[in-house]
Formats: C-alpha cells, structure tokens, sequence
C-alpha cells in the first residue's frame, strides 16, 4: 500500500524533499518510520528516534491525516502522513492542512486550545 509522506525544514533537509510515497507491506507508523529510516540513513534515524526507548522522539510530531499518532498507529491506505518538529510556541497538538499556494512549504500548522505560537 502507498502512503503519502510530507516534511517539514529540518526532515526535509535530510529527505532533499518536501514529499513522496512510500510503499508499504505492514500498515503502521513504526513500519513507515523504519522504512524512511533505511531509506533515507542514520541522519533520519537519530533525527526521529530516541535511541534510549527506541520510540520516536517527543518532540517529533507524526501526523495521519491532520492527527498526531502515536509510533505504533495504524495508517490507513492512501493516507497522508507528515513528520514535524514544532520549532516554538504552540501545543503539542497540531492539525496538518494544505496551505495556499503563495505558502513555500506548502502546508501549515494549526494548534489546538486556541495557543498559537510564539
């Protein structure tokens, strides 16, 4: 099944992109993070997981559809799925939506209980 992968700046610069599909055999976030883990190495790895739990990071967002998920979350096929890493302000709990074109990164974030960042 594919899935719909998006980044923001910092994974985006490990990627070299904003977006791809990834394939995949097991339909879930751990699965889809070890596969961009082998795909894209040791640079993604240590961005996205703690190497003392072995689950990722806390302050690495992973979004399916708009929603935060925890590591072992199913995905659905054709999902869209986004890993980012709030840079300031805000809550924890973020939707991911397309933003309009004139935006360069092509989405943003809102934050939930009416915080915004700072």
């Amino acid at each position: 099944m594919n899935i719909k992968v998006l980044y923001d700046s910092l994974f985006s610069d490990i990627t070299g992109c904003h977006e791809e599909t990834v394939a995949l055999a097991i339909p879930t976030a751990s699965s889809l993070i070890e596969a961009l883990c082998q795909r894209h190495g040791p640079e993604f790895r240590d961005a996205a997981i703690d190497p003392g739990s072995g689950d990722l990071k806390p302050q690495v967002a992973l979004l399916v559809n708009g929603r935060r998920q925890p590591y072992d979350a199913p995905i659905a096929e054709g999902a869209e799925v986004a890993f980012l890493v709030p840079i300031a302000g805000g809550t924890a709990h973020a939707r991911l939506r397309r933003a309009p074109r004139s935006m360069k990164m092509g989405f943003h974030v809102t934050w939930s209980a009416g915080q915004a960042p700072s």
